[in-house]
């Protein structure tokens, strides 16, 4: 057995009468539990799994055609983000974001590049520009926003782009803009040693400034004021036309003294950070910060805890998901994807360069949705628990409305939880070690299992698995025969019913079990 491992147990939700009579009505937080992966996987595998697990909130995916997300039936009930708009308003235009070394510009579309991107000296196109993400045959542009001109250009097109891809007829509605870069200084890089390198305008131009050229004018002296002026800009307008729209910000640290990749550092001093304070901040790097710096929470911006959360792409390990999970379970936060699933770098210890959610293994796959589920049926922190046990930490989240049913719980041997929309009638869970002692679960003193099943790529019923396990005092354990697989961990879905009440399934009558062991 581990040294260390967290426990993660989860109750009731506090309303259980008012969902049951709306049960797609989880009030207003149920906007901070989205399925964020626009680089990876196809929007039909996406909405696919975000559907299964009880996701009501997406991110559209750019490169697509518009066409998988308006009209599409499957999309009915969700509401849909767009990350990095400003990236989308170039696409829509006709050009790339990137300019290629081996392409052949038209005089027109060299024209319209120096007139709307950032310039880093005089030299001839395209070495001119200042340089974005980097690759061997390309860079990316950059807006210039200190041109009031450029922010007006880029802010109307969004907001054209938002209503472009909303289906009122399923529905299928804008919920909001999501940025992953956040250093006001702008999203700059140089090429050295076979690799990108952050930068800012002062590496070229000696100032946070780009270069005045031609019939321009910047009406904003650094880049970061008219970085600040562009969000300032969409936000507003973005209400003007949405009004519960949200804007949420991914930066690397939520707090960060030594580089600008963070928010609250930024804002802290300005006269106009209540306007620049979004509605939620996540952690792109791995580890608990986003909890627990109390500098994200006490440095005079409006920050609390249930504003933030994790994303990270980085760490694979059953031991850092775990604890991410129940930080995030004890302090009311968020554990959400974003982008991509992994690939941030290579090695046993990092998440892999998933391309399809079918890839995700089943204990990545769930250990996301279970502190996002125990938000969802607020449950008070005052219920929610770290303890330590002869040794052993365990994080503890209790309701006595149901007889203190453990609502979800993690360990290192079985996580699993309540799903958010199944209203009491089905356990996801996830068995990770196969071992003489598998764990186990625990269902409440009235309920019964009627059956259990294998889950397949995206966590949907696959095989009767009921006869691999036994039931009794409410206790639910695998046999022997149960297999599990190692690192990945294997799904499982009970379904739940009333102890000693009779159903008829596949035309056969059942009793839910109560006390005897599955035949």
């Amino acid at each position: 057995m581990r040294k260390y491992f967290f426990i993660f147990l989860i109750a009731q939700f506090l309303f259980i009468n008012l969902i049951k009579s709306t049960p797609i009505a989880f009030a207003d937080d149920s906007w901070k539990n989205f399925y964020n992966i626009a680089w990876r996987g196809t929007p039909v595998d996406n909405i696919k799994y975000a559907k299964q697990m009880g996701y009501d909130y997406i991110a559209v995916q750019m490169y697509y055609n518009k066409n998988n997300w308006v009209g599409n039936q499957d999309c009915a009930g969700l509401k849909f983000y767009v990350v990095d708009p400003q990236y989308w308003v170039i696409d829509s235009f006709g050009y790339s974001t990137s300019i290629y070394g081996t392409q052949t510009y038209t005089q027109a579309q060299k024209d319209w590049y120096n007139q709307n991107m950032v310039w880093k000296s005089s030299d001839t196109f395209p070495n001119n520009f200042a340089t974005g993400w980097i690759r061997p045959d390309r860079f990316a542009v950059v807006w210039d926003f200190q041109q009031q001109a450029v922010i007006d250009l880029v802010v109307e097109k969004e907001i054209e782009i938002f209503h472009s891809f909303e289906d009122t007829s399923l529905p299928f509605t804008f919920a909001g803009a999501m940025f992953d870069s956040t250093r006001m200084t702008g999203n700059f890089y140089y090429w050295a040693n076979e690799q990108n390198n952050i930068t800012t305008l002062a590496y070229w131009t000696g100032t946070d400034s780009g270069i005045v050229h031609d019939s321009i004018t910047h009406e904003y002296t650094t880049y970061s004021e008219g970085w600040v002026a562009y969000m300032k800009k969409l936000k507003t307008r973005m209400l003007e036309e949405f009004p519960s729209a949200k804007w949420i910000l991914e930066p690397y640290w939520i707090y960060y003294t030594n580089n600008n990749d963070e928010w609250v550092n930024q804002i802290k001093n300005r006269a106009d950070k209540d306007e620049l304070t979004p509605d939620m901040l996540f952690q792109e790097g791995a580890g608990t910060q986003f909890v627990d710096t109390a500098n994200n929470f006490n440095s005079g911006v409006n920050i609390t805890k249930d504003m933030v959360g994790t994303t990270q792409p980085n760490k694979v390990g059953e031991y850092e998901n775990r604890l991410y999970a129940a930080k995030a379970g004890i302090n009311g936060a968020w554990y959400n994807w974003f982008r991509r699933f992994g690939g941030s770098s290579s090695g046993a210890d990092y998440i892999p360069n998933f391309q399809n959610i079918t890839e995700v293994s089943p204990r990545l796959k769930l250990i996301r949705c279970i502190p996002n589920w125990a938000n969802l049926v607020y449950i008070p922190l005052v219920d929610r628990y770290l303890e330590n046990d002869n040794g052993t930490v365990s994080c503890r989240i209790m309701n006595v409305s149901k007889n203190n049913r453990i609502e979800s719980y993690i360990s290192n041997k079985v996580m699993y939880g309540y799903h958010i929309k199944k209203l009491d009638k089905e356990i996801y869970g996830c068995f990770l070690e196969n071992d003489v002692d598998m764990g186990t679960v625990t269902v409440s003193s009235g309920e019964g299992v009627r059956r259990i099943w294998s889950v397949n790529s995206y966590y949907e019923k696959d095989t009767n698995v009921t006869n691999y396990f036994t039931f009794s005092n409410n206790v639910i354990a695998p046999k022997a025969s149960f297999v599990v697989e190692a690192g990945t961990g294997t799904g499982f879905i009970v379904e739940i019913g009333t102890k000693g009440k009779s159903y008829i399934e596949d035309g056969v009558s059942t009793l839910a079990g109560g006390t005897a062991s599955f035949q």
